[in-house]
């Protein structure tokens, strides 16, 4: 069981310099160039926005050294990690940067850190991993006030619960094969799938996934100050090929999905998979191809504030 409070600290007067380098997984880089062409195509995994969801006319990012992990860290949990990249705090709980986002919306450019706290482990030896509880997801946030100077950064807030992630208290892993997806929904909010993956645990199936997350513009005069907000994960892909080296008897499959953004005007947009490989008939338990009926719907939840299979 886990308590933590929700901080957001709106405006605050902290500027920040570069120090070290993050430990990011992302390229800002690809993401833009995704984001142009309306499409990524790597040979695994797929994703697009139909229509013109991806314009970038006038967002052009000035490039910045973003904040160093140990910053955000410590600004995140309020314990020093003596320059770490992940440490343990209270109670075993480890924390760690797993990524991060360069965004511009309505003329303010930010950078958002996202972070992770493992469950609390007590007892000793402590007890096992809890298959239903995941990780808790966490963001700092910063606007660009200064560029060119030495503290080009202020700190915008951070928050400690934006929700939780997988299983057995495991911590969240990007996909470099794939790219980010960014959609903007309006002048005040945008939608971004991170690409994320879960390996079993005897490591014979991976599922490949977009961990979705909403942005609002920070406004110090609004009652609830949650800029990003964890909106779930959309499976894009299966593979579970790995377990017939084991189990020649076992039914492997393998399938990859394209992920697809549909908008609609200032609304949170559906998303489609569209599905190709293999797949478990559920009717007669025998490997099959999959096709179009496969396709998966999903539309977001207005009062749960998550993506849902439609």
């Amino acid at each position: 069981m886990r308590f933590i409070p929700i901080l957001f600290v709106a405006g605050l007067a902290l500027t920040l310099g570069a120090c070290d380098a993050p430990a990011a997984r992302f390229d800002t880089a690809s993401t833009q160039a995704a984001s142009k062409s309306g499409a990524q195509d790597n040979g695994k995994h797929e994703g697009k926005v139909m229509g013109s969801a991806m314009r970038e006319e006038g967002n052009t990012l000035v490039q910045e050294q973003p904040p160093s992990v140990p910053t955000i860290l410590y600004l995140l949990y309020g314990q020093d990690g003596d320059g770490a990249h992940a440490y343990e705090i209270a109670n075993h709980m480890r924390v760690s940067v797993w990524g991060h986002h360069a965004l511009r919306i309505g003329g303010r450019q930010f950078y958002t850190a996202f972070a992770q706290d493992t469950p609390a482990k007590y007892g000793n030896p402590p007890q096992p991993e809890d298959p239903a509880e995941g990780v808790m997801l966490s963001a700092a946030t910063f606007e660009l006030v200064r560029p060119g100077t030495e503290k080009p950064w202020k700190f915008v807030g951070g928050e400690l619960a934006l929700g939780l992630y997988g299983s057995y208290g495991r911590e969240i892993r990007v996909d470099p094969t794939r790219l980010k997806v960014e959609h903007k929904v309006d002048e005040k909010r945008l939608l971004l799938a991170i690409p994320t993956v879960q390996t079993s645990l005897a490591g014979d199936s991976d599922d490949f996934e977009m961990s979705l997350f909403s942005f609002d513009l920070p406004d110090d005069n609004a009652d609830h100050k949650h800029a990003w907000r964890y909106l779930g994960s959309v499976l894009t892909g299966v593979d579970n090929s790995r377990l017939c080296k084991t189990n020649p008897k076992a039914d492997c499959t393998k399938w990859s999905g394209t992920f697809e953004i549909v908008p609609a005007p200032d609304e949170m947009p559906a998303l489609r998979v569209v599905k190709k490989g293999t797949t478990i008939d559920d009717a007669t338990g025998s490997i099959r191809a999959v096709d179009a009926s496969d396709t998966s719907l999903y539309v977001y939840d207005q009062e749960e504030k998550r993506y849902r299979y439609k």
